[in-house]
């Protein structure tokens, strides 16, 4: 129920992942934050991860990124991510999506692997 409201925040916002040169196929990704609740809902389709790796999901901020977690699927491909706190609304700046080995990058405070997705949230 709660997470619905986030849906009908009207401060909610929708931004779609936009993907990186890479030869890897991407899944679609949507996420939608609310900034005054700080929470997101980020929906990804097509989740297909390589084998021996795993897709991770970053905060960037301008101290530098923050890992969210690494995001499994289920067997249709399919994902939902909730966050309950994405992070402060002045200074989030993006999502992004890396592609890790197996676990994830290893350091909460930077990918290992290349940045395949990214959603801007500020300019």
């Amino acid at each position: 129920r709660g997470w619905m409201a986030l849906l009908d925040s009207p401060g909610a916002k929708v931004v779609d992942f936009v993907p990186t040169p890479q030869p890897t196929p991407l899944p679609r990704v949507r996420a939608t934050w609310d900034p005054a609740s700080r929470r997101a809902v980020l929906v990804f389709d097509r989740l297909a991860v390589p084998a021996g790796q795993d897709f991770e999901l970053w905060g960037i901020h301008p101290s530098g990124p923050r890992s969210l977690g690494v995001v499994h699927s289920d067997a249709s491909g399919r994902a939902v991510v909730r966050l309950a706190d994405a992070g402060d609304p002045a200074t989030l700046k993006a999502f992004a999506v890396s592609l890790e080995r197996e676990g994830g990058s290893g350091n909460p405070n930077a990918p290992a692997g290349p940045v395949v997705l990214v959603a801007r949230l500020q300019e």
